[in-house]
């Protein structure tokens, strides 16, 4: 008669506390993963504010250069300033003679040149500034 001898087992070896993740290996990636998610949304929310800082800019220009064109038609334009205002951005648009160092014509109607200046703000403390040369006619 033969004794068997025990045969180790072939499907899992080393079954004992290996069969899955320890509660310290689980925690541990629990807070891996919080954090990642963390930096995550920070970035997100980052790319917001620079979206947001982005459109509020782009909205200026378009008001500045819209300003701007409205009045280069109109010839008649006194030296002085104009104001208005749009959701949230104020607008000022100063007119000047342009000073070339030449002495001014003084006689009526002529045409003169001068500069233009519109200045757009917001809220935010930001402000962009467009500024143009163009000839009026002065009374």
């Amino acid at each position: 008669m033969s004794a068997s001898k025990p045969r180790p087992s072939t499907g899992h070896p080393g079954a004992r506390g290996s069969a899955g993740f320890t509660l310290l290996e689980a925690l541990i990636a629990i807070v891996i993963l919080a954090l990642s998610l963390s930096a995550l949304l920070q970035l997100y929310s980052t790319g917001l504010r620079g979206i947001a800082t982005i459109d509020d800019n782009l909205r200026a220009r378009l008001l500045a250069q819209s300003v701007m064109a409205e009045v280069s038609y109109d010839r008649r334009l006194q030296p002085g300033r104009l104001q208005g205002r749009l959701d949230q951005f104020a607008w000022t648009l100063s007119i000047a003679p342009f000073d070339d160092g030449e002495p001014a014509s003084q006689q009526p109607n002529a045409w003169t040149l001068h500069r233009l200046v519109l200045t757009v703000s917001w809220p935010q403390g930001r402000r962009i500034e467009l500024q143009t040369l163009r000839m009026l006619q002065t009374r």
